[in-house]
C-alpha cells in the first residue's frame, strides 16, 4: 500500500469516528488571544517587516480569534504577483518557528486593489 492511501484511511477513519478533531486538553493548554497577539506583534515588528520593507511591503495583524490570525499585506505586498509566496514561504514559516500553537493564517488582502505592487501582475 502506499503512504496516502494510509493516511487517506485513517483520515476517514478518524472523521467517521464523530469525535472532535483536536481534543479539549490540546484546546486548554493554547495560550490566550492576548498573548498571541503579543507574540505575532513581536514577529511582525521584529522580523518580518523589516525584510519586506525593502520591496515597499507592510503586515499588519487585524484580528486574533482563539489561535488563528488575520492578516492584512500593505504597500507593496497588496497586489504584488509574489505575495502568496511570502505568505507562505516567509511569514507563516516565521510566525509558526516562534509561536507553534498558531492556528490557521488568514490573508484578507484585496490583493486585485493593489496601487502600487513590486511585481506587476501578468497581463
Amino acid at each position: 500500500r502506499t503512504i496516502g492511501k494510509e493516511i487517506g484511511g485513517a483520515l476517514r477513519d478518524a472523521l467517521s469516528s464523530g469525535k472532535p478533531a483536536i481534543s479539549e486538553e490540546l484546546k486548554k493548554r493554547l495560550p490566550d488571544e492576548k498573548t498571541i497577539r503579543e507574540k505575532v506583534a513581536s514577529v511582525l515588528e521584529r522580523e518580518i517587516n523589516p525584510a519586506i520593507a525593502a520591496h515597499g511591503g507592510v503586515i499588519e495583524l487585524l484580528d486574533v480569534k482563539k489561535n488563528d490570525i488575520f492578516i492584512k499585506m500593505g504597500g507593496g505586498c497588496q497586489g504584488c504577483a509574489m505575495s502568496m509566496a511570502t505568505l507562505k514561504q516567509g511569514v507563516d514559516t516565521s510566525l509558526r518557528k516562534e509561536i507553534p500553537e498558531l492556528g490557521a493564517i488568514y490573508d484578507t488582502t484585496d490583493h486585485a486593489a493593489g496601487l502600487n505592487p513590486y511585481f506587476q501582475p501578468a497581463q
